[in-house]
């Protein structure tokens, strides 16, 4: 646990890029606020607007009426921005959440494939996962799933990592298109969609 004046400063409205503070959780009209929502933000009707921020190694969620949530620590070795990833970092859009009903948030998350001066094999890679945050109680990361990967052969098909042109929601699923997925091989595009546990992706036969 960092200590709250650690917190507190991960959430000061003067730092670059820095979390909201909010009183209480609220009902949102999220149709009415959609068109202000910034890439880092999200509208959950019973919470209202969410917040994700990476700086200094760490990933922090701030949900309404709850102090900053650190949920993610990235070792300087693996630092996204070193390959020029920390941008990807965020969560979904709204309409890419379908899972807010269940308490189910998600966000990507990107690290550098392998430490070491970039040379070598991924020495320059990124690996980026699908993460799902467990919003009852306080947050917390319930699973990764990997959507690109340098080590095992796992892309998305967009040529950038922060393109959400694979991501898609259909029958209140979401479903993502690689152009290449290990074990899945295939001329044209693959398709997956996240289980049902949001543990995992499952691949039509």
């Amino acid at each position: 646990m960092l200590p709250l004046i650690l917190l507190l400063a991960l959430a000061a409205p003067a730092a670059p890029d820095a979390v909201p503070t909010h009183t209480a959780a609220t009902p949102t009209d999220c149709g009415a606020t959609s068109a202000a929502l910034a890439e880092t933000e999200v509208c959950d009707p019973r919470r209202g607007v969410l917040h994700l921020v990476y700086r200094a190694g760490r990933i922090v969620l701030q949900v309404p009426g709850r102090a900053p949530t650190v949920l993610e620590t990235i070792p300087r070795a693996y630092a996204p921005e070193l390959i020029g990833s920390a941008r990807a970092i965020r969560l979904l859009p709204t309409r890419l959440q379908p899972y807010l009903a269940r308490d189910r948030l998600l966000y990507l998350s990107v690290r550098r494939s392998s430490p070491g001066d970039g040379h070598g094999y991924c020495g320059a890679g990124a690996e980026m996962a699908l993460t799902v945050v467990d919003l009852h109680g306080a947050p917390s990361i319930l699973a990764r799933v990997p959507v690109s990967s340098c080590l095992d052969n796992v892309d998305l098909d967009a040529p950038d990592l922060d393109d959400l042109t694979p991501y898609a929601v259909r029958d209140g699923r979401l479903r993502i298109r690689f152009s290449t997925y290990a074990g899945h091989e295939s001329a044209d595009p693959v398709e997956a969609e996240l289980a049902p546990d949001l543990r995992a992706l499952t691949f039509a036969p």
